[in-house]
């Protein structure tokens, strides 16, 4: 018999309602003779247990054996179970059977979690929680999207946001959602339905019965660390807030309790204070104290931020994305450098239609870092700069024409390489490393901020000393960033590097023309090249071209519909030569379909952004479809799926 090995406390099971007596049947996998056998246990009891391993080979061990015969006694027989964690997140499946007939059947996970004042401890590992809400919402159908769109979306919050932890807001998550989460080791912090409202009696009634029905559904997901036992941003209710909390910790006494809340010194009745903070505007700190919160000493986590502190959308300009995009890492910055936060979950992750009052008068709030799409905004890189693979993303567009004044004085980029080397043309102006700047010293991945752009051209170009294009290149950059309020001593400097060279200020201000606006140039292009180890990982280029195109990526070019239609999303986007999307384009493009798929949606939509998607569903039949899109005046393209 093979066991895993692995000493931690198993997570537990709670267990369906099964009338007793049952068959209990196991598949063993047998090790040494690398072959699984059936073996058929009569027994008056459950649960039994079946053990599945993550690649489908089946484990002949059983927990909680117990028997209700008169003659024996309940037994429990131990068994070793390997962790799950973020990085392996191992799964096991039980299952009961009535002679031939499948009662029931669960996955859970082996892990242990806790939460302190001083954090949050995954098998007693401590991992600072960085996370975003999801709203289950999608263009045109609102949340009725079948599984392979509910675990793409817990795929994104992996594998493309690089976050370890999602908030269900404000209600539990679609089962496939929160199966794909126990899959690739995603935390979940789950809750009831509800927002700010808190109804009568009856209706108070029904929330207590959600919080039972939540814990019930939900219980064996091993993903899940803490139950939301309040309706969010909700005032004090003791009775009721008691009964919700009491209701969740009669069902699971190994799951910490939270409950969201949007103002300070509000009763605690759950295990952690969780609170929607949205106190940073911008220039001042990103979070409050914990201390100043709660006044206690008790768990702390944050919620919600920014969101409708400063809604951005992707079509917005250049300097509207970018300090959405610092906003968000001045918040996690202050999250990495508190010890008395176990984490923070930013509001949110996607845009999502809403109610009439509120949103941007078209029912849409631009509260994600994603469009409603999936399409990334440049605050997504905040947290996608944490992922496992090479990550680039350059915060600019380098048009001199949206910025102001017409000029280029820093730029954001965002990668988890060591450094970037940057280059003007063939120039290269000079290596960049991430945590050039105090602020943002506690991130794991800082931006890398380039605010030279003139590295050694001057040295270069020019015949003048070390010292004096030493000179000659300070003032250019202060003059950059400042304009013409640099400082006394540089402008003693300049005057001095002048009046030695015989230079007038209108000789000087072609300086600035030449290495500063690099006005005249027949053409600009900017490459960034991430370095992981002296290699190559990652490359960006940014310029203007003439030649422009569409492009157009499929999620999942072949669907297997199973009990249900399924669906793939198309991002199309405008884009030029060097694959820069066009932002500001207004292109309207016509999707075309022939096979097996309709379209869900119009079949007729503009680029805001640069860019749109699109959803495709299956409709029970199989075959390959060619979809073709269309715009007036760039080139068709063609992509096709199969579905099986």
């Amino acid at each position: 018999m093979m066991h895993i090995s692995s000493t931690t406390n198993m997570h537990h099971c709670l267990w369906p309602a099964i009338s007793l007596p049952l068959s209990i049947k196991f598949i063993t996998y047998d090790a040494d003779k690398d072959r699984s056998v059936m073996k058929q246990y009569k027994i008056d009891g459950y649960p039994t247990l079946m053990m599945k391993t993550k690649d489908d080979k089946v484990i002949d061990s059983f927990i909680n054996l117990v028997d209700f015969s008169e003659e024996k006694s309940n037994c429990t027989k131990e068994v070793s179970l390997e962790q799950w964690t973020l990085e392996n997140p191992v799964l096991y499946t039980f299952r009961v059977f009535n002679e031939d007939t499948l009662l029931y059947e669960s996955r859970f996970g082996n892990r242990s979690i806790e939460v302190t004042t001083h954090g949050f401890y995954l098998n007693k590992k401590h991992i600072k929680l960085i996370g975003l809400n999801r709203h289950q919402s999608y263009p045109y159908v609102g949340y009725a999207m079948p599984s392979n769109a509910q675990k793409k979306d817990a795929d994104i919050c992996k594998y493309e946001l690089g976050l370890n932890t999602v908030r269900s807001s404000h209600y539990p998550p679609s089962k496939h959602f929160l199966d794909r989460c126990d899959e690739i080791g995603l935390l979940v912090f789950n809750e009831i339905p509800g927002w700010q409202h808190i109804g009568d009696i009856e209706w108070q009634e029904v929330a207590i019965k959600n919080t039972h029905e939540m814990i019930y559904r939900d219980y064996n997901h091993p993903s899940i660390f803490i139950w939301g036992t309040r309706i969010n941003e909700s005032p004090d209710n003791d009775s009721f807030y008691q009964k919700t909390n009491e209701t969740a910790k009669t069902l699971d006494k190994y799951r910490p309790t939270g409950g969201v809340r949007n103002f300070p010194g509000s009763t605690l009745y759950e295990d952690v204070y969780t609170y929607n903070d949205f106190v940073h505007r911008g220039t001042n700190k990103g979070l409050e104290s914990r201390m100043k919160i709660t006044k206690k000493d008790v768990p702390y986590m944050v919620t919600e931020y920014n969101g409708h502190m400063y809604p951005t959308k992707k079509f917005d300009n250049e300097f509207h994305r970018v300090e959405h995009t610092k906003r968000h890492l001045n918040v996690q910055q202050y999250n990495h450098a508190s010890n008395d936060i176990i984490g923070a979950i930013g509001w949110c992750m996607f845009d999502y239609n809403t109610h009439k009052d509120f949103g941007s008068g078209d029912r849409i709030c631009y509260h994600g870092v994603m469009d409603i799409f999936r399409i990334p905004k440049y605050a997504a890189s905040v947290y996608g700069v944490n992922i496992d693979t090479p990550y680039l993303e350059v915060l600019s567009g380098l048009n001199i024409g949206e910025q102001e004044a017409s000029e280029i004085k820093e730029v954001y980029v965002m990668t988890n390489a060591d450094f970037v080397r940057f280059k003007i043309n063939e120039d290269v102006i000079g290596d960049f490393y991430p945590n050039a700047s105090e602020e943002y010293k506690d991130l794991p991945n800082p931006p890398v901020i380039i605010r030279d752009f003139i590295g050694n051209m001057i040295h270069e170009n020019e015949s003048y000393s070390k010292k004096d294009c030493d000179t000659l290149k300070e003032v250019l950059l202060s003059i950059m960033q400042k304009g013409m309020n640099i400082s006394l001593r540089l402008k003693i400097k300049m005057l001095m590097f002048l009046r030695k060279h015989k230079l007038s200020m209108d000789q000087a201000a072609k300086f600035y023309e030449k290495y500063v606006g690099k006005w005249g140039l027949a053409s600009i292009t900017y490459t960034f090249d991430a370095y992981k180890d002296n290699k190559i990982v990652a490359s960006k280029k940014i310029g203007s071209t003439d030649k422009h195109l569409l492009t157009a990526v499929i999620d999942d070019p072949i669907i297997s519909e199973t009990d249900t239609y399924q669906t793939t999303k198309v991002v199309v986007k405008h884009v030029n030569e060097l694959f820069n999307n066009m932002i500001y384009s207004s292109e309207i493009i016509k999707v075309t379909i022939d096979g097996p798929v309709e379209l869900i949606g119009p079949d007729t939509l503009p680029l805001l952004g640069g860019s749109t998607g699109f959803y495709l569903k299956t409709i029970q039949k199989k075959g390959l479809a060619t979809i073709t899109i269309s715009s007036h005046n760039l080139e068709p393209v063609s992509i096709t799926v199969e579905i099986k």
